[in-house]
Formats: C-alpha cells, structure tokens, sequence
C-alpha cells in the first residue's frame, strides 16, 4: 500500500474506526445526513478489524444509500462456518467484499491465495498458477500478465486467509488442504468427486492410492516428500487438471498417467531430482514448465 514501514495493527477503538472508515469511504459518510447513520452502523458491524474497515469503506464508497442499507443488511445475516480466530461479524465484512469483488479474476486470485498456506506467496508462483488456471487468458503476454497480477496482488492478513479457506469450501469449488494421513479414506468419498483443488502436504505418507477419481480437479500440488511414490496411475482420473506442482520430489521415470493430462498448462518440478523427462513432450497444452533448482541426470 506505499507503505515504508510494516507492522500489525490489533482491533482499533470506536473512534479511531470511525476515522478510518471516513478517511477511506469519503467525507460523505459524515456530510450526507441519511447515510452517516447507516455508515457508523456498517462499521460496528467490522469489530475494529483495519482490513476488514478498509475492505468495506473501498467497495461502498460513491454508492447510494440503498446500497449501503442493503450490504448494512447482508453483513447482519452472513452465517459464517466455525472458523478458528475469526468472529461473526469480521467474517461476514469479508465475506460481504468478496462477494460483491466486480472482477471474477480477483475473486479466483483470492481463492488461490487462501489455499496457498501462511507464508508469504512469491508473484512468480503466483503467475505460474494463475497462468495456467486462466487468470489472464485475454492477455497477450508474460509481461502483460505480470502487469496484471502487480494490479491485483494484496499480502493476505491471516485472518483474510482463513476466510478465502472458508469461502473456498463451501462454494462450488471446495478445495482440500490435508496434512494427515487420511488421504486414501478421503479419496473415496463424494467430495473428491466435486473437488477442484487439492493441496496435499503428507510428510508421513509414503504411498498414494492407484489413483483419484477427481472428474472436476484443476489444480493439484504434491511436494516436499522425496520418497513418496506415486503409482503410474495416479493422473488418470484428473481429465481436466490444468495445474501440477510436483515440487521437491524424486522421480526415476514420471508416472505413465501423465500424459493423459491433455489439459494441462502449468507443471512446476522445481527442486526435483530426475531421470527420465520424455513424457513431458506429450503435453501439447503446457504454457509453463519450471525445472527451478532441479537435477535431470
């Protein structure tokens, strides 16, 4: 945000909120006599949270009241799901911002982040993924989709993170984040038939099932297990995979069901020990290949 110096900012006081949320929204909040009431409700409604005051004040400002008494509505009824460290009405301002995103680009780019782990995500792996996931199909070059995605890319609060997994799961395209070793029971049910994406980090977990019938899977990452051993098999079931990230795995020969994966468009094997890379050939689709910090004997 320009900012020189970064730091966390716990719950802000009643007046402090309100200041925030009028330095962000406009002075209209305050000199529009029908609104301001309506908008000192709307920030009682975010607990003080900065990101959440922010989020709203940016998505409401230069509406007409009826907008406002409508998001003043929905933030009242969102009924958020047992999420640790988020509170009722902090869930409901985020999830309110999201909903109401106009870019459906954005709206998967902050899906993408929630589901990508606690530590900072690098552009670069940003614009692998998104690349391959056609978050910028209209845009004719790497350049331009760098450009794009400096646009819509936000450092994501903890507690947003939480909410974008939340989001995630209960919307049309739950995700999965396991690090268990349930992984084969899970592969039987019902959701991994719906699942879209998958993120599986199973240090303990020394053998995958044959394979996963995952019919609507379009992102799948699997890494930092070297010795874990994925069956030929495994891929043929994700028809419609269009991101794979292997990374920091060891690989004799890449499983055989590779090359069904004739959608695919982004495959990261960075770190990766390798043998044998003649499958990779066959995916006529792939845009991105990252061999980072990888060995191809």
């Amino acid at each position: 945000m320009g900012a020189q110096i970064c730091f966390r900012l716990g719950h802000l006081p009643p007046e402090e909120a309100w200041s925030l949320f009028k330095k962000t929204a406009g002075d209209s909040v305050e000199e529009n006599l029908e609104l301001q009431p309506i908008a000192i409700q709307v920030v009682e409604e975010c607990e003080g949270l900065p990101i959440a005051i922010v989020t709203i004040a940016k998505a409401l400002k230069d509406e007409t009241v009826a907008v406002w008494k409508n998001a003043l509505e929905q933030l009242r009824s969102c009924a958020p799901t047992n999420i640790r460290a988020v509170g009722k009405k902090v869930y409901s301002c985020l999830e309110w911002s999201y909903t109401h995103l106009k870019d459906d680009d954005v709206k998967s780019l902050f899906l993408l982040c929630g589901m990508l782990g606690y530590d900072d995500i690098s552009l670069d792996l940003l614009l692998q993924y998104g690349t391959g996931l056609d978050l910028f199909d209209r845009i004719d070059s790497l350049e331009q989709a760098r450009n794009r995605l400096l646009a819509l890319f936000v450092r994501m609060h903890d507690v947003v993170r939480e909410v974008a997994r939340a989001i995630a799961s209960k919307d049309l395209h739950p995700l999965v984040v396991r690090e268990d070793v349930g992984f084969e029971e899970w592969s039987e049910t019902d959701d991994s038939k719906r699942c879209t994406f998958i993120s599986l980090n199973c240090k303990a977990v020394h053998e995958l099932p044959q394979g996963l019938v995952c019919p609507e899977l379009k992102f799948f990452q699997l890494h930092n297990n070297p010795s874990l051993n994925i069956p030929n098999t495994f891929f043929e079931g994700m028809k419609k995979l269009k991101v794979l990230d292997l990374s920091k795995m060891s690989f004799t020969t890449l499983p055989s069901s590779l090359d069904s994966l004739g959608n695919l468009r982004t495959l990261r094997l960075d770190g990766c020990k390798l043998v044998d890379t003649v499958l990779i050939g066959k995916l006529t689709k792939l845009e991105v290949l990252s061999l980072v910090g990888s060995t191809i004997q």
